[in-house]
């Protein structure tokens, strides 16, 4: 295959920039305009894939159909809103702290493994790569398309209806996938009040149902959109023809990269602002380090032909020897992820000081700290431009965003008296232990020891719920706990309560608390020991079966 031909779009990659510079003689270096052209890239993609992650918060009313703010958008990408069993047994994919934690020693092992294998076999790990993001970014491009799709939707330039399949009309569903049997008390049981089951529509009514699926038309425009992307990124890419002279075209390289970008900030999640400093810190190390103290860094940046960076031309060039400034995804991505917490934190401040206020995309709020945070974030990107420029060589975008990032949003949280509320923020959906956590245990040689602990555990909340009653009362009468099964080994279930009752039958009661029956083993006692147990005073039950 031989590509060295330039097309139509490699000439426009090459005689736009040209001509822009060409306006721009004698006013400003073409360097200077690559770099403020990498800086509004940058900007812009962050706040696009951060606008994107905006979904309803835990305290926010549903949104109300009735409402001129509506969008069917409104109940899309939700935590909170449980549309499959999938959805509830998977939980929340939030990253927890200590997920945070790794990600500096992850980003390092990957580095140091590319590296190692680079000095090897360059053009094999090219190669390899390439496939590997040109079979993912199909997927990528697709969701990316979309969401830019539901965007122009909401701002009524292109209207998008919504059904469920088996087909019918119904904008009020999140949408994807829907369970037709999904149990809402069952899924309370393991989640808190605040998530939202959505079962599949009652009106569909269809014999045997499993689920079925939630959809509208961006998909006629989206996927022709990613299949053609894709092909130009297999087109355009030298990694992918290594016996052809391919050029990469940086329009389809920064495409790429954006849908990537896109995808990477729109599923990493922080639930708290201390890991959102966590990970900045380390990879503020991270970057340092392998910038300055070690060729990694720039050897794989230099090395790697993949869409892992955004690249513009900054001096005048022939198709095949045009010079670039460029910035990593990793540059984005990361402050991408913590500029998203910002963005949620604002929405959790205006809603739960409102939380009869449905949610709706279109209400217009304050965001003080996704605001401030994107000025923070373009000076750090404006102060890694400018060193890079004084020094003539690379520099760590992070030595520069990081500082910018939190010192300025401490500092914008301290001004507004909220730095409490920043840390004590928590965006994370808190899951009960599964009923089975204990039986389902793969404890073998330890299973008498699991189980003593066990015991131990609810002997202790017993005593101390004993305890509180014994403070509540004004009387002597002693509180009882039992067990109440006759073997102690398969049931850790306990009653307490008063050991006295109003009613007569309670007399009834034998030395252990258990109904006594008649003297006869017939009917007759069987009926007065069930009239007994119905007796007994109101009881509190604590069982590990719960």
């Amino acid at each position: 295959m031989n590509t060295t031909t330039p097309s139509w779009l490699d000439r426009v990659a090459v005689n736009v920039p040209n001509h822009v510079y060409e306006l721009l003689e004698g006013v400003v270096s073409p360097e200077i305009v690559a770099e403020a052209a990498i800086v509004a890239i940058a900007a812009v993609t962050v706040a696009l894939a951060v606008s994107f992650t905006t979904a309803k918060p835990k305290r926010a009313a549903l949104p109300d159909p009735k409402s001129p703010l509506y969008h069917p958008s409104d109940n899309d990408n939700c935590k909170y809103i449980i549309t499959t069993r999938a959805a509830a047994d998977f939980g929340d994919t939030t990253l927890k702290g200590y997920q945070v934690a790794l990600v500096p020693l992850v980003a390092a092992v990957t580095l140091a493994g590319l590296y190692w294998v680079m000095q090897q076999t360059p053009e094999s790990v090219n190669w390899y790569l390439n496939w590997m993001f040109c079979l993912g970014l199909p997927m990528c491009a697709h969701d990316t398309i979309s969401q830019i799709l539901t965007v122009f939707d909401r701002w009524r330039w292109v209207r998008f209806q919504r059904y469920a399949v088996v087909v019918v009309k119904d904008d009020t569903l999140p949408a994807g996938p829907m369970d037709g049997d999904l149990d809402a008390e069952e899924v309370h049981q393991t989640y808190p009040d605040y998530v939202t089951v959505w079962p599949a529509p009652a009106q569909v009514d269809v014999a045997n149902r499993v689920a079925h699926y939630v959809t509208d038309g961006k998909g006629i425009i989206a996927f022709p959109l990613a299949v053609g992307l894709t092909y130009l990124f297999w087109l355009k890419n030298p990694g992918l023809h290594p016996d052809s002279a391919a050029v990469a075209n940086w329009v389809v390289t920064n495409a790429a990269s954006f849908a990537y970008t896109v995808t990477g900030i729109a599923s990493l999640q922080l639930a708290r602002f201390s890991h959102a400093c966590l990970m900045l810190s380390g990879l503020f190390v991270y970057d340092i380090y392998f910038v300055f103290a070690t060729p990694m860094m720039e050897t794989v940046a230099r090395g790697l032909d993949v869409p892992i960076k955004f690249i513009v031309p900054r001096a005048d060039g022939e198709f095949m020897d045009q010079m670039f400034s460029l910035i990593g995804t990793g540059d984005l991505v990361v402050p991408g992820v913590f500029l998203s917490l910002l963005s949620r934190f604002d929405y959790h401040q205006y809603y739960s000081k409102r939380p009869t206020v449905p949610f709706h995309h279109a209400r217009q709020i304050p965001r003080p700290y996704f605001r401030g945070g994107m000025v923070f974030y373009t000076l750090g990107l404006v102060l890694t431009m400018v060193a890079m420029h004084t020094s003539q060589r690379g520099q760590p975008a992070l030595l520069y965003i990081v500082p910018c990032l939190l010192l300025g949003t401490l500092g914008l949280a301290h001004f507004r008296g909220e730095v409490g509320a920043l840390f004590s923020f928590d965006d994370e959906i808190e899951m009960k232990p599964p009923s089975n956590e204990i039986a389902d245990s793969d404890a073998s040689d330890d299973d008498d020891e699991f189980e003593l602990d066990s015991y131990d555990e609810w002997v202790e909340r017993v005593e101390q719920k004993r305890d509180e009653l014994i403070a509540d009362t004004d009387d002597d009468d002693p509180v009882v706990y039992q067990f109440l099964s006759d073997d102690d080994d398969d049931d850790h279930t306990f009653v307490i309560g008063d050991n006295d009752t109003d009613n007569d039958s309670g007399d009834n009661l034998d030395s252990d608390g258990d109904a006594e029956l008649g003297d006869g083993d017939g009917l007759a006692d069987e009926i007065i020991a069930i009239r007994q147990e119905l007796a007994r005073p109101p009881q509190e039950w604590y069982s590990d079966d719960e």
